[in-house]
């Protein structure tokens, strides 16, 4: 049975220990971000990609090894029991929620990544924890603390020579409506204003993803010019190259990804930014039975 204690006695060596761990994946994050490192020296304009196996895997594990290493030699200088493996796998959760909490504070991280980072920091956090325990119980070697302190680095390192291997998807979506294709089309080819009480709870905007406001079209047919506006400044710019009037719509799409404020949405899920955009769309229009439509997107 999992013996939790020390996390509640002590509190000032957990407190120790937890800020030495985040502070540690706080200046990583950082020097990440700003593309200088200790191996910058060796990889000569290097930039990292932050979201990859460097921050998601060799961080949070380096902090869970961090924090127990820490909480150990506190309690070694002080004569006190060492933690037993409860702690080590609950103990680096809290480091890790604490720099994820202080990254969302200060901007430097979406709501958006950190919610899908999450289960996997604390999950390396815990088995970077387990394995600082294990090392500790034999004997502190700081050799093995700077290796592992070094290991987000050298994994940044690594992923910095692979090349990037850009794919492209479609993502296809249907919906029966329950009005005739003349309606619905005149509903797609220009969207009057959104009120926000006409939109359902959805857990996306919830996070900070922009809500739809409306779509003006400069007129039917190739050539006309769509713009498809989201809150935060964002807006889709959407050319029509092809028009079959109530059957199908296509377009390309431009997005003003470098009009939109940085504090709109984060890096990774910026679209128009350096990971991700969105090209082309299309609006099928499948008379039912009945009256209704079902749409294709």
């Amino acid at each position: 049975m999992m013996d939790l204690r020390p996390l509640t006695r002590n509190l000032w060596a957990n407190a120790v220990a937890i800020g030495i761990s985040a502070g540690f994946g706080l200046l990583v994050r950082l020097m990440f971000a700003s593309g200088h490192s200790p191996v910058s020296a060796v990889a000569a304009a290097w930039t990292v990609p932050i979201m990859y196996v460097a921050f998601l895997f060799g961080v949070p594990f380096a902090m869970g090894y961090i924090a127990v290493t820490a909480r150990f030699q506190i309690q070694r200088e002080a004569g006190m029991p060492q933690p037993g493996v409860g702690y080590w796998i609950c103990f680096p959760w809290l480091p890790a929620f604490f720099a994820m909490v202080l990254a969302a504070l200060f901007a430097w991280e979406g709501a958006v990544c950190l919610l899908f980072a999450a289960p996997l920091m604390l999950l390396m956090s815990s088995i970077g924890g387990v394995t600082g325990g294990l090392a500790q119980r034999r004997q502190f070697r700081p050799a093995q603390l700077s290796a592992i302190a070094l290991l987000p680095f050298a994994l940044a390192l690594l992923e910095s020579r692979i090349p990037d291997s850009p794919s492209i998807r479609t993502v296809e979506t249907s919906i029966r409506i329950h009005a005739p294709t003349e309606v619905v089309w005149q509903n797609i080819i220009r969207v009057p204003a959104i009120h926000p009480a006409e939109l359902p709870p959805s857990w996306v905007r919830t996070i900070g993803f922009p809500r739809p406001v409306e779509a003006t079209l400069s007129h039917e047919g190739v050539g006309g010019v769509r713009h498809a506006s989201f809150t935060g400044g964002i807006v889709f710019t959407e050319t029509i190259d092809h028009c079959d009037t109530l059957r199908d719509l296509s377009f390309s799409i431009r997005a003003n990804g470098d009009q939109v404020p940085p504090t709109t949405l984060d890096e990774h899920v910026k679209v128009g930014g350096r990971y991700f955009d969105v090209l082309e769309g299309e609006y099928v229009l499948e008379p039912l039975a009945g009256g209704d439509t079902l749409l294709h997107l």
